[in-house]
C-alpha cells in the first residue's frame, strides 16, 4: 500500500496499492482539491 499527501494543500492525500494508481490518484485529488478550494 503506498500513499501520498501535498503538504501544500491541508486535506489533499490519497492511497493506493500501486505506485501508478497513486500517481493518477494523487493527480486526481489535486484537481478536485483547486477545483472546490474556496477563494480567498
Amino acid at each position: 500500500m503506498y500513499a501520498a499527501y501535498v503538504p501544500e494543500l491541508p486535506g489533499c492525500h490519497t492511497q493506493a496499492k500501486t505506485l501508478d494508481e497513486l500517481n493518477r490518484g494523487i493527480k486526481e485529488a489535486i484537481e478536485l482539491y483547486l477545483e472546490v478550494k474556496p477563494q480567498k
